[in-house]
């Protein structure tokens, strides 16, 4: 036998080889196209996984941090305070203090008890509180009390007549809506509406700017007392 027709048998037989091993698998490519494997999967029809039961317990974490946090928050404006009340006598001023004093007490009870959420609003109250009876010795003085000395009111100040309205309106609207009968609270959106309605202009309407330290800081406190208001409520209905 020559060398060319061997070599013409050798070739011969590859080529039968390889038709033989691609012919099925372009058969299996054509009937995947025709025929899917398995139905699409819709993740919209996926049942949500239930809660783990660990939620619980990370909430009441979460809860806990943020009540300590207020907590201490509060300490800290009640030791600073002292000295602000001893430079302006202001009686409504003490009496907001004295009232951030035992908020504070439901606030350490609260939490105590293991009533985290409540502790925490609280605290948010008792905080508000402060803030409003810092903001009276504030206007008394003529100045802003500032970690480093005296300063001269930031833009928040010449914000407190148009934010004192809307946390007004917003307190009114979450006691008539969830009717919580919290007399407390009640009676500071009452402080807080005279506050606002004093200092407000009568025959003329001012800008802002045009206020003095006294009139920004009524507004202030104003908006201070509603917010305590706010949280009152809050930690009242539990949510």
């Amino acid at each position: 036998m020559s060398i060319q027709p061997i070599k013409h048998i050798k070739v011969s037989a590859l080529l039968l080889a390889i038709a033989s091993v691609a012919a099925p698998m372009l058969m299996f490519h054509q009937s995947s196209k025709a025929t899917p494997l398995a139905p699409p999967l819709h993740l919209a029809q996926t049942p949500p996984r239930p809660l783990s039961p660990g939620v619980a317990p990370s909430l009441d974490a979460h809860y806990s941090h943020k009540a300590t946090r207020d907590i201490q928050r509060a300490r800290e404006k009640a030791f600073s305070f002292q000295y602000l009340l001893s430079q302006a006598s202001s009686q409504p001023a003490a009496e907001f203090a004295s009232l951030a004093q035992q908020t504070l007490g439901q606030a350490e009870s609260s939490y105590a008890a293991g009533r985290f959420f409540t502790a925490e609003k609280q605290a948010k109250a008792a905080n508000a509180l402060y803030e409003a009876a810092k903001t009276l010795c504030e206007g008394k003085l003529g100045y802003v009390a500032g970690p480093r000395g005296p300063k001269a009111p930031g833009k928040r100040w010449y914000e407190a007549p148009y934010q004192a309205q809307e946390r007004i309106a917003r307190t009114e609207t979450a006691m008539n809506y969830y009717q919580v009968n919290n007399p407390t609270a009640t009676n500071l959106l009452q402080r807080a509406r005279q506050l606002a309605g004093a200092t407000a202009p009568t025959n003329v309407v001012q800008t802002p700017a045009a206020y003095n330290l006294a009139t920004l800081a009524n507004y202030r406190a104003s908006k201070h007392l509603a917010n305590a208001a706010l949280h009152l409520v809050e930690a009242q209905r539990g949510f």
